[in-house]
C-alpha cells in the first residue's frame, strides 16, 4: 500500500470537481506533497489472523508526492519515499523506494470519471525488517482501474474513488491484488474529511523471508485549506485485520501546493 495515496486528493474537491484520484490534472498544472509518518506495532496478525505479541516495531517515513498534468487527460507521478525502522536492537535508515508512474483518463461525464493507471517502483536499501513490514528490496510493476464520482450530501459536495489493481513483485514476495476506497466530505469551504480503506490480498507463492499476507488498512483525515495553493493534513492510520502483518498505528501530516 501506497499512503500517500491518502492525501493525493489535496488542495483538491473544494470544487464540484476533483483534480486527483481517478481525476487527471489539467494540462501544465502540478501538485506536490510531502507527507511525515509514525507508525509503530506491538503484535501482529498471525496465518490464521489472530494477534500474537511481537518485538515491539517502529518505524518514521518521510515521502513525497509530485505529479504533473501533461495533457488534461494524462497525469505523470513521481514518488520518492526515505524511512527509519527499528526493531529490538536492528534499525535502518535511508531509502524505501521511488516510484514512477502516471494515469490516463478514459472516460468522464458531469460528475464521474474513470482511468487506468500505471507505476515502476524501484527498491531501497535491503534489510532484514523488510519482511514484517512490506517489501522495499524487489521491484514492483502495478497496474490500476480508477472510478471516481461526485457526490451532494445536505448541500456538501464530496467525491467518491474506488480503485481495484494489480500488483507484480519480482523475485521472492507474492504478487498482490489491490482493493482501495476513498469518501471525502467538504465539510466547509476550506476543510475536507475523509475515511479510507487500503487492502492488499497475496496470490501465488511467496519465498522466504517473506510470507502470503493479507492486510486491511483503514485511515481517517482532515484537510484544511490554508491558502489557494497550499493545505494541511493531519490524519490516523491502523492495520484493521490481517494475515502475517504487524498490527501497525500511526500518524501522519502532510503539506500540500499546488502549482
Amino acid at each position: 500500500m501506497r499512503l500517500i495515496l491518502a492525501g493525493i486528493f489535496a488542495g483538491v474537491l473544494f470544487s464540484q470537481e476533483a483534480d486527483c484520484g481517478a481525476w487527471t490534472l489539467p494540462e501544465g498544472d502540478a501538485q506536490g506533497i510531502a507527507t511525515l509518518q509514525y507508525s509503530f506495532a506491538a503484535d501482529a496478525f498471525d496465518e490464521t489472523g489472530s494477534l500474537r505479541s511481537t518485538e515491539p516495531f517502529e518505524k518514521f517515513e518521510l515521502r513525497g508526492y509530485f505529479e504533473y498534468g501533461l495533457t488534461d487527460a494524462v497525469t505523470l507521478v513521481l514518488e520518492p519515499q526515505l524511512r527509519r525502522k527499528s526493531q529490538g536492537d536492528e534499525q535502518t535508515d535511508g531509502l524505501s523506494r521511488v516510484a514512477f508512474g502516471g494515469r490516463a483518463r478514459v472516460w468522464k461525464n458531469d460528475t464521474a470519471v474513470a482511468s487506468v493507471g500505471g507505476a515502476v517502483s524501484a527498491p531501497g536499501q535491503t534489510d532484514s525488517l523488510v519482511a514484517l513490514n512490506g517489501s522495499d528490496t524487489e521491484w514492483e510493476v502495478e497496474g490500476r482501474f480508477l472510478l471516481g464520482l461526485g457526490y451532494e450530501l445536505f448541500n456538501l459536495h464530496g467525491f467518491v474513488d474506488a480503485q481495484v489493481g494489480y500488483r507484480h513483485r519480482l523475485q521472492e514476495p507474492a504478487d498482490e491484488i489491490i482493493a482501495d476506497l476513498t469518501i471525502g466530505l467538504n465539510i466547509t469551504e476550506r476543510s475536507l474529511v475523509m475515511v479510507q480503506s487500503f487492502n492488499t490480498l497475496s496470490v501465488g507463492d511467496a519465498r522466504a523471508p517473506f510470507t502470503e499476507t493479507q492486510e486491511h488498512k483503514l485511515v481517517s483525515s482532515s484537510v484544511y485549506r490554508l491558502s489557494e495553493r497550499l493545505s494541511l493534513q493531519t490524519g490516523a492510520i491502523v492495520t484493521g485485520f490481517g494475515r502475517n502483518v504487524l498490527r501497525e498505528q500511526g500518524v501522519f501530516i502532510s503539506v500540500w501546493r499546488s502549482f
